[in-house]
């Protein structure tokens, strides 16, 4: 180890030699503490009110304070401490407030102010330096935080970055304690080091010969930086070095943007802890994975897996400015798509009660279901309908609702109703989205005009081509076919309504067509069809419209299903036996005509139906008691067992019907 030299220095001689610059790898300045009610910031509070109180001590009665040690290493003609940004920051604060209160502020002084400065985020840098170009005209009358925060040029979204919080705190310690004092402090802070008030011991760490290693340990001593924080100092140190931004102006570089703009758009979803790291390290995951999927598709695996595994040193230009782009995108879309309605997709997450009724409902989801402790949760077909979205955004300047809307049903009816469950499916999706990613202003147009080479989904995309020319030739059908759609019986897919009217490329009878949408939405819009449903079809054609299931081992009678639910119907019925949809379709088309009630009474039993199932018809109570929606017939027909249970072990699982 080489001879180490300890300087006596104050912050004002330091600064003569030296610029000074608080590292992105530093945490964030908490001497001025925050009002969160915390213990910790309790103890913040205490330690920063007793700091100051000693600082003002030495000032006021020529009690002169040593600060021990003060680290630092040299890079790029700048001082990097190590250790002393805390107190660095402090006397910082309390020069530039004397200054500021004996009005010294001349053009030299702000100029060697201005060789403070922080990286750790570009709201902190930005802060510091409109702070030292600012001067208090007439001195204030409000509190001094509330003062600088009424000026032009502060940006309200640095109150979320943590160091400013705290310098703005820190600034109301110092005025609480000095603004009243007579005695002129100026003269006596910046004397020349042997007779100043305030010092410490500087020494490089060049002279110790340490590494990057023993700086992180040392950090460590306070609040460790969160993941996201690391990533976000890597991202600018990656961006600088290349000088991806060198083109931006100072306000639309990824470090500015990042702790504002950008970071309005996710601080409505913020935690309880008013953090938001997590969603943002989501997002740039996320779109990361868009952008990689088929270009490199080990590293988009990677980081859909993990994506906390975000390493700035693999992005390329065309890949940081796909990225930023992104975050653009969206904060453009944030603010013209505020009150635009996104339930058209609601059916899909029914049973999770997301609310879709403006954008922040659509981006939540994009954002908060990405991961969760580090497992992917953001399905597949939701990154495709993320995926999509975006698409959208880069290929239309100006956002049309009507025309996003239709884009946006569209892509939800190709990803419900088609297997997009792995990478290789995904990839394939998104194939079939970048071939018609142009078409997204005006989707059924341009199904109409081109033809798709995509082999994916070719069954939807039949159909959705077969309703862009309906749209084409019937334009009242549209708004029909779309509602339609988001009945959760359709969820998409309008192949069994088309079947019933006989659809081709054009619906001839809309007010027929419009009878039949309230008809589903009456009868098929629920999880569960209703009992009287159930009853109706022992009505239509040879009355056996219930499936086989298997043998009831109990009973040894054959078990049969009279439909589970809304998806067994749709699946069982509608879309997977041409033999049973004739009932769904026949009940449908009488239900246009008459309710289901002068359906039921309007029956005429015929000759050959059993009694038990012209009681199912006629007594209400009974097929209520049939809770399993299963039951079993007798082999000579003349009674069945309705099943409380689907697989029955006692007789009170039984109910026989005679």
């Amino acid at each position: 180890m080489s001879k180490t030299e300890f300087r006596k220095e104050t912050f004002w001689s330091l600064l003569d030699s030296n610029k000074i610059t608080i590292p992105i790898i530093q945490r964030s300045y908490s001497q001025g503490g925050r009002k969160t009610g915390k213990q910790e910031d309790e103890t913040i509070e205490k330690k920063s009110n007793l700091f100051i109180e000693r600082l003002c001590e030495a000032l006021l009665n020529e009690n002169p304070i040593e600060l021990d040690f003060i680290y630092g290493s040299t890079m790029k003609n700048s001082m990097l401490p190590l250790d002393g940004q805390q107190r660095l920051t402090t006397l910082f604060l309390l020069h530039w407030y004397l200054a500021q209160k004996e009005n010294k502020l001349t053009d030299e002084i702000v100029t060697k102010f201005k060789n403070f400065t922080y990286e750790t985020r570009i709201s902190a840098q930005y802060f510091c330096d409109n702070l030292c170009n600012y001067k208090i005209n007439d001195y204030y009358q409000d509190n001094i935080s509330e003062t600088i925060r009424n000026q032009k040029w502060f940006v309200l979204s640095w109150e979320n970055d943590p160091s400013v919080a705290s310098m703005l705190g820190m600034l109301e310690k110092i005025d609480k304690k000095l603004r009243n004092e007579k005695m002129e402090l100026w003269n006596k802070i910046t004397r020349p080091t042997e007779t100043a008030p305030i010092t410490f011991f500087y020494t490089p760490l060049e002279d110790f010969n340490l590494t990057d290693d023993l700086y992180i340990k040392m950090n460590a001593r306070g609040k460790e930086l969160t993941g996201f924080e690391n990533t976000k100092a890597s991202f600018n140190k990656r961006i600088d070095d290349e000088e991806w931004d060198n083109e931006k102006g100072a306000f639309q570089k990824f470090g500015h943007k990042i702790d504002t703009d950008w970071t309005k758009l996710f601080w409505k979803f913020r935690n309880d802890k008013n953090k938001i790291d997590d969603y943002l390290l989501r997002f740039i995951s996320a779109v990361l994975v868009n952008y990689y999927a088929g270009i490199d598709d080990k590293y988009a695996q990677k980081l859909y897996n993990k994506p906390d595994d975000v390493v700035p040193a693999d992005l390329d230009k065309s890949s940081y400015n796909y990225l930023y782009n992104c975050f653009e995108l969206y904060n453009l879309a944030n603010e013209k798509l505020k009150n635009s309605d996104f339930s058209s997709i609601a059916f899909w997450f029914r049973k999770e009660r997301h609310d879709f009724k403006n954008f922040n409902g659509l981006f939540k989801l994009f954002i908060s279901k990405m991961y969760e402790e580090k497992k992917p949760l953001f399905t597949w077909q939701e990154r495709i309908l993320f995926y999509g979205f975006t698409l959208y955004l880069q290929n239309n300047k100006t956002i049309d609702t009507i025309q996003l809307s239709d884009w946006i049903i569209f892509i939800r009816n190709i990803i419900f109703n088609s297997e997009i469950d792995s990478y290789t499916t995904f990839i394939s999706a998104k194939g079939l989205l970048d071939e018609i990613e142009t078409g997204s202003k005006d989707i059924y147009k341009f199904l109409v005009d081109k033809k798709i080479k995509s082999g994916f989904a070719k069954e939807q995309m039949q159909e959705e081509i077969k309703k862009a020319k309906i749209y084409q030739n019937t334009p009242l059908a549209k708004p029909i076919i779309q509602s339609l759609e988001n009945c959760n019986f359709c969820c998409g897919n309008m192949q069994f309504v088309f079947y019933c009217f006989d659809i081709t490329d054009t619906v001839d009878d809309t007010s027929g067509f419009s009878k039949l949408k309230d008809i589903f939405y009456k009868y098929l819009n629920c999880e569960d069809i209703s009992n009287d449903f159930r009853r109706a079809l022992f009505t239509i054609g040879d009355t056996e419209f219930y499936y086989h299931r298997s043998t009831c081992w109990y009973l040894d009678e054959e078990k049969w299903c009279m439909i589970k639910d809304t998806d067994d119907l749709r699946w069982s019925y509608a879309y997977n036996n041409d033999n049973r949809k004739t009932y769904l379709k026949d009940l449908l088309l009488k239900l246009c005509d008459k309710d289901i009630d002068k359906i039921i009474k309007s029956f005429k039993r015929p000759d050959n139906m059993p009694n038990w199932k012209w009681r199912l018809i006629t007594e209400p109570d009974l097929i209520e008691k049939c809770c399993s929606r299963h039951f079993t017939i007798a082999d000579d027909n003349k009674h069945c067992y309705l099943l409380t249970a689907q697989k029955p072990k006692k007789d009170y699982h039984c109910i026989k019907i005679n």
